[in-house]
Parts: C-alpha cells; structure tokens; sequence
C-alpha cells in the first residue's frame, strides 16, 4: 500500500533532504528542473527528467541546484513486486531517465493518488496497487536488458544452489543440476563466475561443509552419517575432504567445538 504521496515544488538546495535510512521503499522522480541523491560518500550527479528506487534501509538524500525549485513526484510504498526486489538486493538503487511522456504520465499517477486520498474510498487500495505497478513496469523497462539479463542469471544460480542442497546426499554431478536449470554446464560455470566468482564445485563443496560443521555441531550424529547426508560414498571418504577443508580430522573439529562451547 502507497504510505507517502508527495508532488510539487522543492527546493532541495535551500532545504535538502537529509540523509537517513528510510523505512519504505522510495520512488522519487524530478520531472522539471534538477536534482541530486545524497549519500554517506557524498552527493551524486544533478540529473533532471530522472527517477530512482531506494530500497528500505538504504541511507540517501536529495540535494538541488542552489536558487533553483524541482518539480518532483514521491511515492513510499512498503512493498515491491519481486522482481524489483531482487534487482535492489545488490545495488540498493535503481534508476532511469525519463521522456516527456513519462514525465506526464507521472503526473497524472500523482492526480490519481490525490484524488483517491481525499477522501479515501473503497476504491483507494487499487488505485495505489496500480500506480505501483505502472511504476515498476516503467522502470523495468527503462533500466534495459542488460540488468534484467543479470537478474536472470542470478535466478538461475540461486536455483541451481537449492536444487543441489535438496539433493545433497545424492551428489548430483555438474550435468545434473545444469539440467535442473535448463541450462548446458558450460552455462551454469559462466552463470557461477559471474555471480559468486567462483566455480560450482567451489560453491557446491562449501554448501557440503557449511552442512557438515552443522550438523556436528546441532546433533549426536556419527561421523558416517554426517558423510552420507553431505553425499559422500564413505566416511574415509568424507573425513579426507573435512581435513583437507578444516585441516583436521572431523572427530577432532567436533570434539573442540565441543569443549569450547561448554
């Protein structure tokens, strides 16, 4: 639901926006004019016809041109559409340039939610569930598929993650999990390197270990047990990739965890 409106005048020079850590997701878009987001590292570029998305908890403000009003439009929303929400979960940011269609467009978003908020209506909910999908769509389409193709690849990684952690005692190979995510394993290897910087083995190997030290440490399990959930054939097996990752055997990594938790 839409929890801040604003639209009009600012100048932002004279009275700047000081930087905080919002609670709500924030479009802010300058249709006339120019404006600036601010950060802890200092202000950015003065763009104008521009709109940005913050994500919640992102600290920033906005700054202007000195003797110079924006017209500016503001929308706080608690929640994103999903897909905007993976796109923020890196950057923090998102943010276009605006056409002169665009620019009227938003305009009439902000009518539209100053209409229906005076007084509010039962039509009122839909009317800011709209505005934030118009929102979304116009700023999916602006920041171009190069992000999008981003986004996509790191969906793609982070399926290919779960469906091996789900069948982790199985030790899917490499061809495997590639198929699970509709993609060929030379694929999943770039996908993986540009995403995680490392290579699936790498990743799939520190999920097998992250598992292992846990559950040694949450549970009585025997060793062999332990090897046989992580996908290990053996528990000779198992305890030669424990040493050479923790550099001791892993009866010994357990029995100091123990000792050192008492």
């Amino acid at each position: 639901m839409l929890m801040y409106h604003g639209h009009g005048l600012r100048d932002y020079a004279l009275r700047p926006v000081g930087i905080m850590a919002r609670r709500l997701c924030e479009f802010q878009a300058v249709l006339r004019g120019g404006i600036a987001r601010t950060t802890p590292e200092g202000p950015g570029l003065l763009k104008s016809r521009h709109l940005w998305l913050s994500a919640r908890g992102l600290p920033h403000g906005w700054t202007g041109i000195p003797g110079e009003a924006a017209e500016v439009v503001v929308f706080h929303y608690r929640y994103l559409p999903a897909v905007l929400e993976r796109l923020l979960s890196g950057p923090g940011t998102l943010e276009m340039e605006l056409t002169p269609a665009q620019c009227r467009r938003l305009k009439q978003l902000s009518a539209q939610a100053l209409r229906y908020a005076n007084p509010p209506s039962a039509g009122t909910p839909l009317c800011h569930e709209q505005i934030l999908m118009e929102l979304s769509l116009m700023l999916l389409e602006g920041i171009g598929q190069e992000t999008l193709a981003a986004d996509e690849t790191s969906r793609r990684v982070e399926a290919a993650m779960q469906w091996y952690e789900a069948r982790m005692e199985e030790n899917p190979s490499l061809e495997a999990v590639a198929r699970a995510v509709a993609c060929s394993p030379a694929t999943l290897r770039r996908y993986f390197q540009s995403v995680m910087h490392a290579s699936p083995k790498a990743v799939f190997d520190q999920l097998r270990f992250q598992r292992a030290t846990r559950m040694m440490m949450e549970s009585g399990m025997k060793v062999e047990t332990v090897g046989s959930a992580c996908g290990f054939g053996s528990a000779s097996a198992f305890s030669r990739a424990f040493r050479h990752k923790a550099g001791v055997p892993p009866d010994v990594w357990r029995s100091g965890e123990t000792s050192s938790g008492r």
